[in-house]
């Protein structure tokens, strides 16, 4: 404020009142930066993420096929649910 009342450095009078404009922008974003930061709720402990939810027990039919299921689809290879078929014992040998 003082270099536009006092002018050292010879500036003309647009030159004054652009610089006066600036310095109160300036002032205004930084008053209204603190007061917007101040202002936002904190809270104590951060929000619960929840994980994706099972949407039901997917069934697959041939070994290392993919099942669907989640709210996200990701793809999980699981054996567990595998509908497998009844496995016929080898012949013997006699």
């Amino acid at each position: 404020m003082a270099v536009i009342v006092l002018n050292p450095f010879k500036l003309d009078r647009q030159q004054r009142v652009s610089l006066l404009v600036c310095v109160l922008a300036g002032a205004y974003f930084v008053g209204h930066t603190l007061y917007k930061r101040n202002s936002a709720p904190t809270h104590g402990t951060a929000p619960k993420v929840e994980g994706p939810k099972k949407t039901g027990d997917a069934t697959t039919y041939a070994p290392k096929s993919p099942a669907v299921t989640g709210d996200g689809n990701k793809i999980t290879y699981d054996e567990s649910t595998t509908r497998r078929e009844k496995e016929s014992e080898p012949p013997k040998k006699e």
